[in-house]
């Protein structure tokens, strides 16, 4: 019975092979006589199609005056992000003016571990907030050097 089963098993296996074989050898003709006939078809006078060039489309480039001002534009852009990272507290100022999902694009690597730490960990979110509001960059180096936290921490619960 068993024997029988395994027989029976193996001649579905080896049809379907054999369908499976007949349906790829078909496809692979089919495109090997359809290739042929295109080349035949092409080599004919006239008759393929073969010898008539369509013009090229003209291509819709920008203005070159517009692709300056892009350029320049993008490159104001650099300074502007440069200069707004260029010192600690300019970088302080910037991490604290961002959300809470932008800070991870802003590089610390202006910040001392200790600057990092204090500012990612010590900070609650409403000294940040007056970091964030703060214009002096004077302000936030007293800040760092400890002259003004508690004046800080002050203004951050009135």
């Amino acid at each position: 019975m068993k024997e029988m089963k395994f027989l029976k098993a193996l001649l579905m296996a080896m049809a379907t092979l054999a369908v499976d074989l007949g349906k790829g050898a078909w496809s692979a003709s089919w495109k090997f006589v359809d290739g042929c006939w295109r080349v035949a078809w092409s080599w004919l006078p006239g008759g393929g199609g073969g010898g008539t060039v369509m013009p090229p489309k003209t291509l819709d480039l920008p203005d070159v005056d517009e692709a300056h001002e892009a350029k320049d534009a993008a490159a104001n852009q650099q300074r502007a992000a440069d200069y707004m990272l260029s010192s600690p507290e300019r970088v302080v100022q910037a991490w604290a003016r961002a959300s809470k999902d932008e800070r991870d694009s802003i590089p610390l690597t202006k910040l001392s571990t200790d600057q990092i730490d204090w500012l990612e960990v010590r900070l609650n979110d409403d000294q940040i907030a007056i970091l964030a509001a703060e214009k002096s960059e004077f302000k936030i180096a007293a800040v760092w050097l400890g002259k003004k936290m508690r004046s800080l921490a002050s203004r951050a619960y009135r």
